[in-house]
C-alpha cells in the first residue's frame, strides 16, 4: 500500500510531465493569437508604403520605432513566459479537480474521457490501433469502456477489446463485442485497441474512454464514507437470508 508521500510525490511528476506543454500553449496562444498577427500586418503595410516617399531621416526614425518594438516584444515576451509557468500549473490543478478526484492512489473522472476515436473498417482481419492514456501516469492501472458505433451493433459482428500485456486468443475472433475492463499501461501509457469485424459488416467508428487510472496497484478499500442511516438493516447471514 502506497503511502501519502509517495502518492503526493506520483502527483507532483504528473503534474511536472504535463506542465511543459501547457506552458507552451498558454505562452504561444497569447503571442501568435489572430488579432496580434493582423496587427502586425497591418503595421508592416502601414511602413511600407510611408517608406515609397519618406526621407532618409524618416526612414531612420521609422528603423528606430521598429527595433524600438522587437525590442518590447521581447521582453514582454519573456515576462509572460515566466507568468505562463504558474498560471500552468494552476491551470492543471483546476482541470483536474473539474474532470475528477483522486481517492488515495486513484483518479476517479466525474464523467468518462475519450482518449481515442478510429473509423474501423470491416475486412475481417484483426487491426490494431495505438492508443495512449496521456492523462494517467507511467504504468498506472486503467479501467476503460470501449463503445462502437452507437452502442447498438449486433455483437456477434465484431470485437473490439484494449490489450496492455497480454493478448487473448477470444479477442481475435469477431463475436465477443465491446470489451470493458481494467489493465496495465506500459511505461510510456501506451497500449493497443484490438479490433475485428466480419466482412458483412459496416465501418464503425470506436471511441475508447478512460474511466479511471491507478497509480500502483488498485485498492478495494478506497472511497468515502456516507453518513450512517439511523436505521441499519440486520446482518444477513452465510446461508442468506
Amino acid at each position: 500500500m502506497q503511502n501519502e508521500k509517495s502518492i503526493s510525490f506520483v502527483k507532483l511528476r504528473r503534474l511536472v510531465r504535463r506542465l511543459p506543454k501547457k506552458v507552451y500553449s498558454e505562452w504561444f496562444g497569447v503571442i501568435a493569437n489572430r488579432g496580434q498577427f493582423v496587427s502586425f500586418g497591418l503595421a508592416i503595410l502601414t511602413s511600407y508604403i510611408g517608406i515609397q516617399t519618406a526621407t532618409l531621416p524618416q526612414i531612420i526614425d521609422e528603423a528606430t520605432g521598429w527595433a524600438n518594438a522587437v525590442q518590447a516584444f521581447v521582453y514582454v515576451s519573456a515576462a509572460w513566459f515566466f507568468v505562463s509557468v504558474p498560471r500552468a500549473a494552476w491551470l492543471l490543478i483546476h482541470e483536474d479537480r473539474t474532470q475528477g478526484r483522486w481517492y488515495q492512489n486513484r483518479f476517479v473522472y466525474h464523467d468518462r474521457k475519450l482518449v481515442a476515436t478510429y473509423r474501423c473498417k470491416a475486412t475481417g482481419a484483426v487491426q490494431t490501433f495505438p492508443v495512449v492514456f496521456d492523462n494517467a501516469v507511467p504504468l498506472a492501472f486503467v479501467h476503460y469502456e470501449i463503445i462502437v458505433g452507437q452502442g447498438n451493433v449486433p455483437s456477434h459482428l465484431y470485437s473490439a477489446s484494449m490489450v496492455g500485456q497480454m493478448v487473448l486468443s477470444s479477442n481475435l475472433q469477431p463475436g465477443q463485442g465491446a470489451s470493458n475492463g481494467g489493465f496495465r499501461i506500459g511505461e510510456k501509457m501506451e497500449a493497443k485497441l484490438f479490433v475485428v469485424m466480419r466482412p458483412e459488416a459496416i465501418s464503425q467508428t470506436v471511441r475508447v474512454y478512460c474511466l479511471d487510472f491507478t497509480a500502483g496497484n488498485p485498492r478495494d478499500d478506497d472511497g468515502d464514507e456516507g453518513e450512517l442511516w439511523p436505521y441499519q438493516p440486520p446482518a444477513m447471514s452465510a446461508g442468506g437470508a
